[in-house]
């Protein structure tokens, strides 16, 4: 067409198409989820793996500014943490990308920063391809510079090596820059470096670069090699699925056929061009079409004497306006849509916020109800007792009462246990101690420590166990101990008559524990609501059985953990099963005695202890008392001196010779952690004649607590209350 000016640029990085951003908004949300999935468990090199995908998925939309963002926010975590592998293997591709992004910001010398870092590493990696890739991306920005000299003579010299290497995919994308710098000045000289950038074997580069030269060849007013050559890049594109390339194919081909005069192929492109880029970037393109054929309808008007032309150009002018209408009302339309859907599922997650608060209100305030049951029921037993046995020390019920305090106060102690293991498994900061043992053996312990509780409600306790049941098994023996106490106890406790059974077989790589009962059973609608925390089956019967309703939440964590699984089948009214299973890997990992559970003879125990001299340091009466009566019952000849704070301790311990220290640790002035320091201070100075152990006496068992412990120089801990077993089980560990 006579006069007609038309200019076509295609970017070297396109956004989103429209087929291609209609999962982008998911996808973001799915990266975003898993990135704070990962800081949550501290994954850090998910976390950047992650965060380095969402910033590469987001610098193929227009949102720039925020691809910058994130850029930024990826460079940083990426500096703090140089050594990390997934560092080292995004360095060069993000450096690139940074490159890129720049460069749309017009920020050409810190792009060409950018794509050096890219080319420095890719050099030493031996990566040909973005090395050369992110040269030829130098030059460009240096001819964007307005350095076209040195833009060519950095990529003559780049033909030259890319020559001696004989790579076609590199000599093309050279050749491709060459038509980048020269396509508006010199578009002949530029169609030959396009036809040459055609030799790559990648089939999306190719299909772009098919539409260059149908690019050049409009420039050049050759229309018809223009339609030839577009319309290969179009096919190809069609055939990859290239959405991007074909929204750059057929906005060309609207140009060539207004230049050529065919409005209705012209429209007929667009109309494809428009279902392509329904979105905010098509409604930019769409303006740019309708600028650039305005100016054509323009030039036409002044070419045009007949009526006839000048009602076509009318028209054309009509349908432009139709079209640019149409494209507001439907973007408005669609913001629209994204906005109510924006506060639709805000609505929906502040809704599940609530939902979730008032719940765990409820949970809280039914744990306190039931802790403050659970510790008034054992403390009320304890001090009347107290006060029955201080009226008549003499009481024929002496005995039962001092039992019925024992039973009290350990129940106090589990209470307090199941609490601990709640907040350690809570905070993931529960430590399993993986052994090899007899599981037949640990649930033998249990039955034999519950039958009598058991056969005092009339109940059958019994004991099935699998021909193939594994003889030895690698898990944490302890919390299974603590698993199957919970579930045979809650079976006993729901079982007014009966029998109760455990049921031990194989089940694949498995060791498959059941416990069957013929209680109360469970409505189906309450047996995902009792695995959780301070659930119980329901008011009337939280006052029926006791329990804070930890129990179960805690035994599914532990088998969890352990890498099982735990399910109930139920039956109201007539019983449960509860089935858990738990891998039963056949390797070693420890060689832990299989008979430590053996009790221990306490009276020789002590006998071993005969004589020692011991310093207790505690500023609580009470406690000195206990552990005085306890140590004086079962050690002969033992010498304890006492001091209640840690300035006296180091008075005693620097005058006399210890054989053991027993150490409190929260202690008016100086407590037993600065007093430990002190006391290695004066062994180390030669004020005392060899180490002695200090053992912390303490009831704070916290992870965090007791390595501070160790650090201060202490040997162990014992955990207040401790049984007789465990202090003298540890006096005689540390004194040969």
């Amino acid at each position: 067409m006579k006069g007609a000016v038309f200019v076509f640029f295609i970017l070297i990085n396109l956004p989103l198409s429209a087929k291609e951003d209609e999962d982008y908004f998911k996808k973001i949300d799915s990266l975003t989820s898993s990135i704070n999935q990962a800081r949550k468990s501290e994954d850090l090199e998910k976390e950047i793996e992650l965060l380095y995908e969402r910033f590469q998925l987001n610098t193929r939309t227009l949102n720039h500014n925020q691809s910058y963002v994130w850029g930024l926010e990826l460079e940083n975590l990426k500096d703090q943490h140089k050594n990390l592998e997934i560092v080292k293997k995004i360095k060069q591709p993000f450096f690139s990308r940074m490159g890129w992004l720049f460069n749309t910001f017009s920020e050409y010398e810190t792009s060409i920063e950018y794509y050096q870092k890219s080319v420095a590493i890719a050099e030493k990696e031996g990566n040909l391809e973005a090395k050369y890739k992110d040269l030829g991306a130098i030059a460009f920005t240096r001819f964007l510079l307005g350095d076209q000299e040195k833009a060519l003579h950095q990529l003559d010299n780049l033909m030259q090596e890319v020559l001696a290497l004989g790579n076609e995919n590199l000599k093309a994308e050279i050749n491709y820059r060459y038509y980048t710098v020269w396509v508006e000045s010199e578009p002949e000289k530029a169609l030959g470096f396009a036809r040459e950038s055609l030799n790559t074997s990648n089939p999306r580069d190719l299909s772009h670069r098919l539409t260059t030269v149908g690019n050049c060849f409009t420039k050049l007013g050759e229309l018809d090699s223009a339609l030839f050559y577009t319309y290969k890049g179009l096919e190809l594109a069609k055939e990859n699925l290239f959405y991007t390339q074909e929204s750059n194919a057929l906005i060309l081909l609207v140009s060539i056929y207004s230049q050529l005069g065919d409005f209705q192929k012209a429209f007929e492109n667009f109309q494809i061009y428009h279902m392509l880029e329904n979105d905010a970037r098509s409604f930019r393109s769409g303006l740019k079409l309708m600028a650039i054929n305005q100016e054509i309808l323009e030039e036409k008007l002044l070419l045009q004497e007949s009526l006839a032309e000048e009602k076509l150009r009318n028209q054309r002018v009509l349908l432009w306006i139709f079209v640019f209408v149409t494209w507001v009302l439907g973007l408005t339309l669609y913001l629209l849509y994204k906005k109510i859907l924006l506060i639709n599922q805000q609505k929906k997650r502040i809704e599940e916020e609530k939902i979730r608060a008032e719940q765990s209100e409820q949970y809280v305030e039914q744990f306190l109800i039931n802790l403050s049951h659970e510790i008034r029921t054992p403390m009320h037993a304890i001090s009347g007792m107290v006060n029955a046995l201080l009226r008549n020390p003499e009481s024929s019920f002496k005995e039962e009462y001092m039992e019925a305090m024992r039973i009290s106060s350990d129940n106090l102690l589990i209470l307090i246990n199941d609490i601990l293991d709640l907040a350690k498994i809570e905070s993931g900061k529960m430590q399993l101690i993986p052994d090899q043992f007899k599981p037949v053996q640990v649930a033998m312990g249990v039955v034999n420590l519950l039958k009598f509780k058991a056969s005092e409600k009339g109940l059958t306790l019994g004991v099935d166990v699998a021909e193939d049941f594994p003889e030895k098994m690698v898990a944490d023996p302890s919390r299974l101990s603590q698993v199957l106490i919970n579930l045979v106890g809650n079976a006993i406790k729901f079982t007014d008559s009966g029998k109760i059974q455990l049921i031990m077989s194989k089940a694949g790589e498995n060791a498959r524990f059941e416990v069957q009962d013929t209680g109360i059973g469970i409505p189906e609608e309450n047996r995902d609501l009792i695995f959780k925390s301070f659930e119980q089956l329901g008011k009337e019967n939280s006052k029926k059985y006791e329990g804070t309703g930890l129990g179960l939440s805690i035994s599914k964590k532990l088998i969890e953990l352990q890498g099982g699984t735990i399910w109930v089948e139920s039956e109201p009214g007539k019983g449960s099963r509860f089935i858990f299973e738990l891998p039963i890997h056949s390797e070693q990992v420890s060689l832990s005695d299989p008979e430590i559970n053996l009790p221990l003879d306490l009276k020789s125990l002590g006998e071993k202890l005969k004589g020692i001299r011991i310093l207790l340091v505690d500023d609580d009466e009470f406690n000195m008392m206990v552990v005085q009566d306890d140590l004086n019952f079962f050690i002969p000849e033992v010498s304890i001196l006492v001091a209640k704070s840690g300035e006296e301790a180091l008075q005693l311990f620097e005058k006399n010779d210890f054989d053991l220290v027993l150490m409190d640790i929260q202690m008016p002035g100086m407590g037993g952690i600065a007093a430990a320091k002190k006391m290695r201070e004066l062994e180390q100075q030669g004020k005392t004649g060899k180490r002695t152990p200090i053992i912390a006496l303490t009831a704070n068992i916290v992870q965090s607590e007791i390595n501070r412990f160790m650090a201060s120089g202490m040997e162990d801990y014992i955990p207040k209350p401790y049984k007789v077993e465990e202090i003298l089980g540890i006096i005689s560990h540390y004194i040969k």
